[in-house]
């Protein structure tokens, strides 16, 4: 990703794509002043225009940053920061509300519009009108959507806290017809490691804790279970939406498919093989996720890279910076 600063970002973008960013990843929420700023509504018609010249895509974090801080602030100092009020805070209107406000500037401007980590079926319904109006958006989910419920947040606390948050069971139902049914382009993990200190500071209030959890290292095995097993959903589609999609949509040369003149990359799954979502079966700090015990079937037999072994299953077989940087496609 590239991003944009608060104020005059846009005039940096043409120079950041010629350096190789693929798309860029702005915010309708402050996560951080720095780092992941809020974007106003001013210098976001500023960005598309110059990015619907480009045709490089631009993604969005989707929350009302107003009425999430709002609603934080009122909770917080009625003394309301149990689990839950984490979700509580982030109702789903606050993540429709930014979608339609962001797909209409994309309307106007002309821009190749990517909503990340869709958290419910509202916002999917929304997305597929726009479509069908001719704009031109996508929609990701996250691993996390799919196999999570506020009721993980409620019992667990830190380790389920992500933004947006988790919703209802009867909205995850919902969220796999829409899978099922072509309405979300990509799943992802949104991945993020925190040391576990700071997660471990939300246990008494869950404002206090970070948002957001790792993925890399799981998403593979746990979607397919969930997709191929439980779901009866078919290898084509595992690996549209899991990868094909992906590349199409961000344009990555090479990447997505088994055809000449692609690189060699595949995932080879073991889909026999059962499981149980223990710390020797990953590097990362499972206390960071709200899995432990969960049972799985299908795992990872081996890793290929531009038709290299990079990982037999169990160990990594290259060392570092065996990766290549990517550079994003050229501006139209």
């Amino acid at each position: 990703w590239g991003t944009i600063s608060k104020r005059n970002g846009t005039e940096k973008i043409k120079d950041l794509i010629d350096e190789g960013v693929m798309s860029f990843k702005l915010s309708t929420f402050e996560t951080d002043e720095y780092r992941f700023p809020r974007i106003p509504n001013d210098e976001i018609i500023k960005a598309m225009k110059v990015l619907a010249e480009t045709g490089i895509l631009v993604a969005f974090h989707s929350e009302d940053d107003e009425i999430v801080k709002g609603l934080s602030k009122q909770f917080e100092e009625e003394n309301k920061t149990h689990n839950l009020a984490h979700a509580e805070t982030r109702p789903p209107y606050t993540e429709t509300a930014a979608v339609l406000m962001l797909m209409e500037f994309a309307k106007w401007t002309g821009a190749k519009l990517h909503i990340v980590h869709v958290s419910h079926p509202r916002t999917l319904e929304l997305i597929k009108l726009f479509k069908e109006m001719g704009t031109d958006v996508s929609a990701e989910t996250c691993y996390t959507y799919l196999l999570l419920d506020e009721n993980d947040l409620q019992e667990q606390g830190p380790p389920a806290k992500m933004n947006p948050p988790l919703r209802t069971k009867e909205d995850v139902a919902k969220m796999w017809e829409h899978l099922k049914a072509g309405n979300i382009d990509l799943i992802s993990s949104d991945h993020i490691v925190w040391d576990i200190k700071d997660k471990e500071k939300g246990y008494n209030n869950i404002f206090k804790s970070p948002s957001g959890l790792p993925g890399v290292e799981i998403i593979v095995r746990v979607m397919y279970d969930a997709m191929i097993n439980k779901h009866n959903m078919s290898y084509n589609e595992f690996a549209k939406l899991m990868s094909t999609n992906a590349a199409e949509r961000f344009s990555i040369t090479g990447k997505g498919k088994i055809e000449k003149g692609y690189d060699a990359d595949f995932t080879v799954i073991d889909p026999n093989e059962e499981w149980e979502f223990q710390q020797k079966n990953f590097e990362t700090n499972i206390d960071l996720l709200p899995f432990k015990g969960r049972k799985f079937k299908g795992n990872i037999a081996a890793a290929i890279i531009r038709g290299e072994t990079v990982f037999d299953g169990k160990d990594l077989k290259v060392k570092p910076g065996y990766g290549n940087f990517i550079e994003g496609s050229e501006m139209k």
